[in-house]
């Protein structure tokens, strides 16, 4: 792992974007800086061994160090809204593509980027929903696919 230099070296580690108070993350991502050759099947066999209860990597890929940053990349988010009453589309249809919406539950697809959360949050906290758990999508296909899947009902 490389280390920042300085009075008090610390692993260089780059978060991706940011998870909003409130929001549950499932599927997180960020950049880890090595030094030299590195195991990776090995160290998610191993990861466990560190890792906090109730986090684990499930994904892990070499990248180029000239590769875009996680923040600079397009990002695009799978959010389930849970609430104790019905949900209508057009108090969700502002945030993001409507996946799936049932009575009281809604798939959200959102391109996170520069997106900001305080609408989706204010829900939450006006008790119009329960929980937000957020799912970040790490193939564009995938993405597309969702998109023409929602276009399509």
């Amino acid at each position: 792992m490389k280390y920042t230099e300085g009075f008090s070296p610390h692993p260089k580690i780059s978060f991706g974007h940011p998870l909003p108070v409130g929001v549950s993350g499932e599927s997180e991502c960020f950049d880890v800086y090595l030094a030299g050759k590195f195991d990776i099947p090995g160290f998610m066999d191993k990861s466990g061994e560190f890792l906090p209860e109730g986090v684990s990597f499930t994904y892990a890929e070499r990248i180029s160090k000239d590769a875009p940053s996680i923040n600079s990349m397009e990002t695009y988010a799978r959010y389930t809204l849970e609430a104790n009453k019905e949900l209508h589309p057009e108090t969700l249809q502002e945030f993001g593509r409507i996946l799936n919406i049932d009575k009281n539950r809604a798939v959200l697809l959102i391109k996170i980027n520069n997106f900001s959360h305080k609408g989706l949050t204010g829900l939450l906290i006006d008790g119009t929903i329960s929980s937000i758990r957020r799912n970040i999508s790490r193939e564009k296909q995938e993405n597309e696919q969702r998109i023409q899947n929602a276009d399509k009902q």
